[in-house]
């Protein structure tokens, strides 16, 4: 990991190397951080924060995969289902609405989209 040559064992070499290793850490640590920041600035800008209130019908996003299938074919969201309350800022408990069934299915479920539009 750092240069290391049995000949020249000195400690001021080790001192010099050891500093130079943390000045490269702390320097990635900054820049790492500052990376962060732009990306969540960005993100920020562009995200609409989406709300469900208990009664409304959304889609479920569940990935599917199926062996021999493409998956960008496969369908992505299922339902209706039935917003039943609000677990936290992005997770619903959701039931299935079929009004026929007499069973019922909750499930937790956190992407989500209105029903009205087409997945």
């Amino acid at each position: 990991m750092l240069p290391f040559c049995p000949n020249d064992f000195d400690d001021n070499n080790i001192t010099k190397i050891a500093a130079r290793a943390e000045e490269s850490r702390q320097l990635a640590r900054v820049h790492t951080l500052r990376a962060q920041d732009k990306d969540r600035r960005r993100y920020d800008s562009k995200h609409q924060m989406v709300s469900y209130t208990p009664g409304d019908l959304v889609w479920v996003y569940t990935p599917v995969r199926k062996v021999g299938l493409s998956e960008k074919l496969l369908r992505k969201y299922f339902g209706p289902y039935q917003v039943l309350r609000r677990l936290s800022a992005v997770t619903y408990a959701v039931q299935d609405f079929d009004p026929a069934s007499r069973k019922k299915k909750t499930k937790r479920s956190c992407p989500c989209t209105a029903y009205e539009t087409v997945p």
